[in-house]
């Protein structure tokens, strides 16, 4: 067992998998059935424009079928003290670096959220600020937001039918 590369970050490890692949002449649409996954998701995990992340699962099967084997070493010069304790240094980010990146997150967030609620009528406004009561009265679990569903479902007032009179029929009287 010898080691083929070295790599502390996701782009690197996509480094790795491509060079992989190439070193041994293997096309992606092969690599696809190799590793059995659905056509065209090679491409889009490891192509130019990365349309897609790499999950776990997926990853460990692609590391399998490259031939290479994950392995953690020991790296303490990648370590660095911090005011809330050691954290990791691969990440490049300090710990002001990253409020501010969770900062811009959130005011992002907020601009998608009014953008959406913009878009909306009044009454689909109200019917999922209703459903978000209900979600936190419940729990933000698979089982409370069913339960939401289901009583924002019992909740809504469904309008009468309304029967046209025909007009060849005089109009009734009391």
């Amino acid at each position: 067992m010898k080691i083929v590369a070295e790599f502390i970050d996701y782009p690197e490890m996509l480094d790795v998998l491509r060079a992989r692949l190439d070193e041994k002449g293997i096309c992606h649409q092969q690599f696809d059935a190799i590793v059995g996954v659905a056509g065209n998701y090679t491409n889009a995990t490891l192509g130019g424009t990365r349309k897609k992340p790499l999950g776990a699962f997926t990853m460990l099967a692609m590391f399998k079928a490259a031939g290479l084997r994950l392995a953690a070493i020991d790296a303490p010069e990648l370590m660095r003290e911090t005011g809330r304790g050691i954290v990791r240094g691969a990440i490049g980010l300090t710990p002001g670096q990253l409020k501010f990146q969770k900062t811009v997150m959130r005011e992002n967030g907020r601009k998608g959220g009014l953008a959406t609620q913009a878009q909306r009528s009044p009454l689909q406004r109200s019917e999922s600020g209703r459903y978000a009561a209900l979600v936190r009265y419940y729990g933000n679990t698979r089982r409370g937001r069913s339960k939401a569903k289901l009583r924002l479902r019992a909740k809504q007032i469904i309008p009468e039918p309304r029967i046209a009179q025909d007009a060849h029929l005089p109009p009734s009287t009391p």
